[in-house]
C-alpha cells in the first residue's frame, strides 16, 4: 500500500518511505484526530508523484470521493491504482504507486535473453540453411553448367578444365584417390541421380559428334529444333583423298596392324581438315576421305582453305607419319588428293528414322575423279581450274592438262597443286615457269610446230615427269591432224 487518503483528501497513511522523509499515521475519527493533518500537494515529494496524483483527481474526478474504484493511470516511471475502502463510517481511498522497473526489469531481462537467443538461433538456422543451400546448389549448380556446356558441344569435364591449375597448385592425386573421388556424387539421391543422367547424356552427344560434323550438330541444337530432311545449294570446295594401293597393302596386315595404321592416317587427316582449316568431313570411305569447305558454315577462301589442308595432309604424310610409321615397322602409305570447286547440292538426305549430312551433285562426282587421275598423272594433288581461278596469286600450280571426265562433256584444265609461293623451292618455281609457258601455248596456240617444240624440250628436262611425258607423246601422236591437240577423255572412274 502506498497511500490511505480519506474523502477530503487527508493523508491517512503514507507507507512510500521512497517519496517521504518521514512516515505519517493520522488516525481519523469522531473524537478527533491524532497528528498534524496533510494533503498530497504538502507532502515532501521531490520526485512530483504525490502532484501528479493529486492532478489527475482533480482534473478527472474534481473530488476525492468521486474517484472510481480499480482505476488506474500510469505518470512518468510509475503506476497509480485506485481503491475504495467504505466501512463503518469510512470513506477511504487506498491508492497504490509501483514503479514500472521493478517489476518490468524481470520483464525486459527475459525480453533481451529471449531476444539473443532468437538472435542465435536466426544465425544459426541461417548457416545451416546456408551450409544446406550450398550442398544442394553446388550440385544443381555443376549440373546447369555441364548441360550449358553440352548444349555448345563441350564435353570436356570440370576435372579436364582445372587439369592445369591443379598442375600448378596441388599434388597430382594417386589413381585410387581420382577413381574415389570420380566415383563420388552428390548426398542427395535425385541430384545424384541426375548428375549420372548427364554423364550418360555427354558420353552419348559425343560418341554421335563423331558420327555427324560438329558444327552440323551445333547448328541443329542452335535451332532447337529436330533434324529434317532437305537439301539446299551452295558453293563449295570439295575434297577427295585417297591411300595409293590400300588394298593391297591391307592384305599383307595383321588386322591389329591394320586398323593401327589406319587409325594414325585418318586421325591427323581429320585434325588438319577439321581443327586447322575449318573443314568439315562428310565421310571415310574405307581408307578414302570425303570433305568440303563452305558448309554447313560459311568459310572465307574456302578455296584457299582447301589447298592448304591438301598440302598439309602431304606434308604430315611424308614428314611425320612415314618416319613413324618405318620405325614401328608398318608400310609407308602415299596419299593422293583431288580438290574441285562448284556448285552442289548440301544438306540431309536419307530415311525418316536415319539421315546423313552429305553434298552431292556433278562437282562432287568431278573431285572424285580428279583424285583418280592423280594415279594417270603420277602427281598427288590435283586440282581444277576452277579451283586454281581463286588460289593462283597464293600457291604454285602447275598446268598439266585439258581432260573430260567420266559423266561430263565440258573440258577442264588439270593443275597440280605444288607448293605455296613463298615456301616453293627454286626448282618447283623452275618446273613451273617452263610448264607454265608450254601450257599457255598447248591451250590458246594453233602453232603446232612451236607447241610441240616446247613439250619436247620440257620432256628432254624432265624425262621422268609422267604428266609431261603423257602430253608430249600424245601431240606427237596428233601432229598433223584435225585432231589436234586433243585431250584426254576418261570414260572410266
Amino acid at each position: 500500500v502506498g497511500l490511505i487518503i480519506d474523502d477530503r483528501g487527508n493523508v491517512v497513511l503514507d507507507s512510500c518511505s521512497e517519496f517521504t522523509d518521514t512516515r505519517i499515521l493520522m488516525t481519523c475519527g469522531e473524537s478527533g484526530t491524532t497528528g498534524t493533518p496533510n494533503t498530497l500537494t504538502q507532502l515532501d515529494n521531490t520526485k512530483g508523484v504525490y502532484l501528479d496524483i493529486a492532478n489527475h483527481i482533480k482534473s478527472k474526478y474534481q473530488n476525492y470521493s468521486s474517484v472510481k474504484d480499480l482505476s488506474y493511470f500510469k505518470t512518468s516511471g510509475y503506476w497509480i491504482s485506485f481503491n475504495k475502502l467504505e466501512d463503518r463510517g469510512l470513506s477511504w481511498l487506498i491508492i497504490v504507486i509501483t514503479r514500472t522497473d521493478k517489476y518490468l526489469d524481470s520483464v525486459h531481462t527475459a525480453n533481451k535473453y529471449t531476444i539473443i537467443c532468437c538472435a542465435a538461433f536466426c544465425v544459426a538456422a541461417a548457416l545451416i540453411a546456408a551450409g544446406a543451400s550450398i550442398a544442394i546448389s553446388r550440385p544443381i549448380t555443376n549440373t546447369i553448367n555441364q548441360m550449358d556446356r553440352i548444349s555448345c558441344l563441350d564435353f570436356s569435364s570440370d576435372k579436364q578444365r582445372k587439369k592445369r591449375f591443379l598442375s600448378k597448385h596441388k599434388k597430382t592425386p594417386s589413381p585410387e584417390e581420382a577413381a574415389k573421388k570420380a566415383k563420388k556424387g552428390s548426398s542427395i539421391y535425385e541430384i545424384n541421380a541426375m548428375q549420372k543422367s548427364l554423364s550418360k547424356l555427354r558420353k552419348a552427344l559425343c560418341s554421335f559428334e563423331k558420327f555427324v560434323p560438329n558444327s552440323v550438330v551445333k547448328d541443329i541444337l542452335a535451332q532447337d529444333a529436330e533434324a529434317s530432311l532437305g537439301l539446299h545449294e551452295q558453293r563449295a570446295t570439295i575434297f577427295f583423298c585417297d591411300i595409293e594401293d590400300f588394298t593391297t597393302i591391307a592384305e599383307t596386315l595383321h588386322p591389329e596392324s591394320l586398323v593401327k595404321l589406319l587409325g594414325d592416317f585418318l586421325q591427323e587427316m581429320s585434325v588438319i581438315i577439321i581443327d586447322e582449316t575449318n573443314g568439315t568431313i562428310d565421310k571415310f570411305i574405307g581408307d578414302a576421305i570425303m570433305a568440303f569447305w563452305n558448309a554447313p558454315r560459311p568459310v572465307l577462301n574456302h578455296e584457299e582453305m582447301a589447298c592448304c589442308a591438301a598440302l598439309n595432309c602431304q606434308r604430315k604424310v611424308v614428314y611425320e607419319l612415314q618416319p613413324k610409321w618405318a620405325a614401328e615397322g608398318l608400310p609407308q602409305l602415299h596419299v593422293r588428293i583431288g580438290l574441285h570447286t562448284g556448285d552442289v547440292r548440301i544438306g540431309n538426305i536419307g530415311s525418316r528414322s536415319r539421315i546423313n549430312y552429305t553434298a552431292i551433285g556433278d562437282n562432287v562426282n568431278i573431285a572424285a575423279r580428279l583424285e583418280s587421275l592423280c594415279k594417270f598423272y603420277l602427281v598427288r594433288i590435283l586440282i581444277s581450274d576452277s579451283v586454281f581461278e581463286k588460289v593462283s596469286k597464293r600457291f604454285v600450280c602447275r598446268p598439266l592438262d585439258r581432260v573430260i571426265v567420266k559423266g561430263k562433256s565440258r573440258s577442264l584444265v588439270l593443275y597440280e597443286l605444288m607448293e605455296e609461293r613463298n615456301n616453293a623451292s627454286p626448282e618447283q618455281m623452275q618446273l613451273y615457269t617452263l610448264q607454265a609457258a608450254a601450257a599457255d601455248l598447248l591451250f590458246n596456240s594453233t602453232d603446232q610446230d612451236a607447241t610441240l617444240a616446247a613439250y619436247n624440250e620440257l620432256h628432254n628436262i624432265y624425262p621422268n615427269d609422267i604428266s609431261i611425258k603423257r602430253v608430249t607423246e600424245r601431240l606427237r601422236l596428233l601432229y598433223g591432224t584435225p585432231e589436234w591437240p586433243g585431250m584426254e577423255v576418261f570414260d572410266h572412274k
